[in-house]
């Protein structure tokens, strides 16, 4: 293959107002510039009556000709080459900041100094992005604007690269966040919290986000509507808990359910979870246990039992019974000494006591009772051994 095969192709000599001519291609490249030849005319040609067939059949998102009339411009351009220097960033970039002593990022830019940027960044026009967002006028100052690939083009500057290959796409300035979202959710990239951040973007009413939709966001980046509420709802959660999901050590799943939660109930319930037996921290974890309450309700009954009610949405039946005194909130650690639990003849809802052996007493109060009440139960215990053994004498 030439060096001549190589230089992208255009379909015709004139270029548009934003792209670079043919002949400012093969100067570029250090090529002969001149009339077409005929093998170029008949490509350009064919290449005019394949766009316009597929733009006739709603496909095809190049450039489109008629018979007896020139080819009008369409929103999407080829890939071609532009200087670092004609590029600037989105304002509302989800990612924020660079952070150059990232590993990852460390990679790419080896990568970028020794190949250079393999894939194309997708880029609007000035005029297409601040007729959308008026609000960025003074921000982007440059011929083009990253919609996405801003780690790209970061990695590039750092490189010393002089131009990137771009994919010109006006569709992308209305919301070029969908467009960034879409193609960084389908990479390696965003984290559970930085996609959560960047949905509200465009989730939230005005002037916060974009209010759109969750179901047209989910249409746009190719995920399900379940998968951007949940994204959402990490949003909700206590610094401390969204941290964990940072660190992995809390599934998003888990932690959408608990951001259902009052912040002041949410750690003490992810405590309280983990008393859970390993098949229901799996149900859990995976989507299929999707009530918080009843996690909490199950998570409060021994583990012999949990099963049982988990089958039986937390209510429980346990023979030589006696009630004990549980929260209003449900979650063992956070008792108030209200309501007493189930009764013996019905089960009904709450934890109880099972009067197997002591330990197993002293660990089921222990879990269910508050430490004033523990203290006070010891000392009533204290009291009746005491009668009964003036009793017996």
């Amino acid at each position: 293959m030439s060096k001549k095969d190589n230089v992208p192709r255009y379909q015709s000599e004139e270029a548009r107002p934003d792209e670079p001519s043919r002949n400012d291609i093969l100067n570029h490249y250090g090529l002969a510039t001149g009339a077409e030849s005929d093998e170029e005319r008949e490509m350009r040609e064919w290449e005019e009556k394949q766009a316009a067939r597929l733009e006739a059949s709603g496909t095809g998102t190049g450039r489109a000709s008629s018979v007896g009339a020139a080819a009008k411009p369409a929103a999407v351009s080829a890939h071609f080459r532009v200087s670092v220097a004609d590029l600037s960033p989105n304002p509302d970039n989800p990612r924020g900041d660079i952070d150059p002593n990232d590993p990852e990022f460390q990679g790419l830019k080896k990568s970028v100094s020794s190949i250079g940027v393999a894939q194309a960044l997708t880029v609007c026009t000035r005029e297409a992005f601040v007729a959308h967002h008026p609000q960025h006028a003074e921000a982007v100052n440059r011929r083009y604007v990253v919609v996405a690939g801003h780690r790209r083009l970061h990695a590039a500057w750092l490189a010393g690269c002089e131009d990137v290959p771009v994919l010109v796409n006006d569709d992308a300035a209305e919301n070029p966040l969908v467009w960034a979202v879409a193609e960084n959710l389908q990479r390696v990239g965003l984290n559970a919290m930085q996609e959560a951040r960047t949905l509200s973007v465009l989730t939230l009413k005005p002037p916060a986000g974009q209010g759109l939709s969750q179901t047209v966001v989910a249409s746009g980046i190719g995920k399900t509507q379940g998968f951007v509420s949940q994204r959402v709802a990490l949003l909700k959660l206590t610094p401390q808990l969204q941290e964990l999901v940072l660190s992995g050590d809390l599934k998003v799943k888990r932690a959408a359910l608990l951001a259902k939660l009052p912040s002041d109930e949410q750690e003490a319930a992810e405590q309280a979870l983990h008393s859970l037996a390993p098949a229901l921290q799996s149900e859990l974890d995976g989507g299929k246990l999707n009530d918080i309450r009843l996690a909490l309700k199950v998570a409060g009954v021994p583990r012999a039992h949990q099963l049982e009610a988990r089958a039986n949405k937390g209510e429980v039946l346990v023979a030589d019974t006696e009630p004990t005194r549980v929260g209003k909130s449900g979650i063992p650690g956070q008792q108030d000494s209200t309501t007493v639990a189930a009764a013996i003849d019905n089960g009904r809802g709450m934890p109880v006591v099972t009067l197997h052996n002591p330990a197993q007493i002293a660990d089921d109060l222990v879990r269910y009772l508050p430490s004033d009440d523990l203290a006070q139960l010891t000392e009533l215990l204290l009291e009746r051994t005491t009668e009964a053994q003036i009793i017996t004498e």
